[in-house]
């Protein structure tokens, strides 16, 4: 009698110190992992516009991307630019569902809207002491 009591004992300590292996991910970590499998492929440049202001007045440039320009996201957290004939290589990571850090700045660039033909994303960073901004907004295709 005191094995079986022994052995039911042992499988219900036994029983209730195992773990539930299966954990489900938060709506954040889905959200940002779609965000991801969106974002990751070959976006065509439709249109970058720079704002920046130092001291002084703003400049503003605007270039109308060719079918050569892309920026390409890859799933390794890379991305491969190449715009008006120059080539960079850049690392983002999702911030948010509607955010992504380049470079590891501090300040997130903002995508949106992102659709599976079409994404904008704005960046903004303040310059120096001065208090002079710099800001880009990138129209993407596919």
């Amino acid at each position: 009698m005191k094995a079986n009591l022994f052995l039911l004992f042992t499988v219900v300590v036994l029983a209730s110190s195992c773990k539930n292996e299966n954990v489900q991910p938060t709506k954040a970590q889905v959200t940002t992992s779609a965000v991801h499998s969106s974002l990751v492929a070959r976006w065509n440049i439709a249109k970058d516009s720079i704002a920046a202001s130092f001291i002084g007045p703003v400049h503003y440039n605007v270039y109308v991307g060719t079918a050569d320009d892309y920026y390409d996201f890859r799933a390794d957290g890379r991305c491969y630019v190449k715009e008006n004939g120059a080539f960079d290589t850049i690392s983002y990571k999702i911030v948010t569902d509607t955010t992504v850090a380049f470079n590891g700045s501090l300040y997130p660039s903002e995508v949106n809207p992102l659709t599976s033909h079409s994404a904008r994303i704005d960046f903004m960073q303040p310059q120096g002491p001065g208090g002079g901004t710099y800001s880009k907004t990138v129209f993407l295709k596919k």
